[in-house]
């Protein structure tokens, strides 16, 4: 996925998130592929 560049990419990874947390679930990211990747997800 190109979550970093692609909007339609990020919306589909923020809303994922969003959703899980809002059924108070936990979110693991596998295959995370850089720092910058990594750190976006930690703050989404």
């Amino acid at each position: 996925m190109e979550m970093l560049t692609g909007e339609n990419d990020r919306k589909i990874v923020e809303h994922s998130i969003g959703s899980a947390r809002s059924f108070g679930l936990s979110v693991v990211a596998e295959g995370v592929e850089d720092a910058e990747s990594l750190y976006y997800l930690r703050c989404a």
